[in-house]
């Protein structure tokens, strides 16, 4: 169990290739509870992601950010993400600032808000070969409950995904 953020991964020329990977119950700041994201990759960093379980973090199991960042993911669980302490996020995969996901061979379930968001545009999300189920409505207001979300430019491409038992729609783009 860490605090703040499970695994992190910052900057231009920063690389990783993980496998096996379990990452469990982030705890947000002692001061005020918020963070906690399982994996963190941002500011032009890239992972490689072999079988991994995301569980019971905070704001989101998986976050990437920032133009020239890129996640490949295989084989991967993302559930139970919970919400920051004014009830935001919790989702499964948030990807902004032009960031790149791909996830191939995943179940995200029971996440808040989206299983799988792109914010903005240049960020891309791709699935292929995924179940994203009974998402959960945000905790703030009881809004969103969505599969996958594309807001405000974001792409999502999904191939051979399942959506089931979500809150409110499978897909939104706004």
């Amino acid at each position: 169990r860490a605090r703040e953020l499970g695994v992190s991964f910052r900057g231009a020329g920063t690389s990783a290739h993980l496998e096996d990977l379990v990452v469990s119950e982030t705890l947000g700041f002692a001061s005020d509870g918020t963070l906690g994201l399982g994996v963190v990759v941002s500011g032009g960093a890239g992972l490689e992601l072999a079988r991994a379980v995301l569980e019971r973090n905070h704001l989101a199991g998986l976050n990437a950010g920032e133009a020239d960042t890129t996640v490949v993911a295989t084989d991967l669980v993302v559930r139970d993400t919970e919400a920051q302490p004014d009830g935001s996020a919790g989702q499964a995969l948030f990807i902004g600032g032009g960031a790149s996901l791909e996830v191939r061979r995943a179940v995200l379930e029971r996440d808040r808000g989206a299983e799988a968001a792109a914010y903005g545009a240049g960020s891309t999300l791709r699935l292929e070969d995924c179940v994203l189920r009974d998402t959960r409505p945000r905790a703030s207001d009881g809004g969103m409950g969505a599969g996958a979300a594309a807001t405000e430019g974001g792409v999502v491409n999904l191939r051979r995904v399942a959506i089931v038992r979500v809150a409110a729609a499978g897909i939104v783009v706004d």
